[in-house]
């Protein structure tokens, strides 16, 4: 019977977590690259809002990139923060009216 602990739970999910961070800054150009700190925050923030795939975690950080990367909590983006904290809505969606509002 094969046994996975905590550890390395964390550890397997902290691995995708950097790779979803590494392949978000790669997606911006070097000029306008964001301190990997501020990722790291944004993917924080994402998956308290339930967005916790790689997927939606890479599309929450694109859309970051076309509006800011804190647009989420950013007052002037007030629609932003209520589909995120919907809790009617499913993540999926959440990530599909976020992009569609971005564009």
């Amino acid at each position: 019977m094969l046994v996975i602990r905590n550890a390395q739970l964390r550890a397997l999910r902290d691995s995708i977590l950097r790779d979803v961070e590494d392949e978000a800054l790669a997606a911006w150009q070097e000029a306008d690259r964001p301190a990997a700190e501020d990722v790291r925050l944004a993917i924080a923030r994402a998956l308290t809002y339930g967005l916790a795939s790689r997927e939606q975690l890479l599309r929450f950080l694109d859309v970051g990139r076309k509006l800011s990367l804190d647009f989420d909590v950013d007052p002037n983006r007030k629609w932003a923060s209520e589909i995120l904290n919907d809790a009617e809505i499913t993540a999926a969606l959440k990530i599909s009216i976020l992009e569609e509002r971005a564009r």
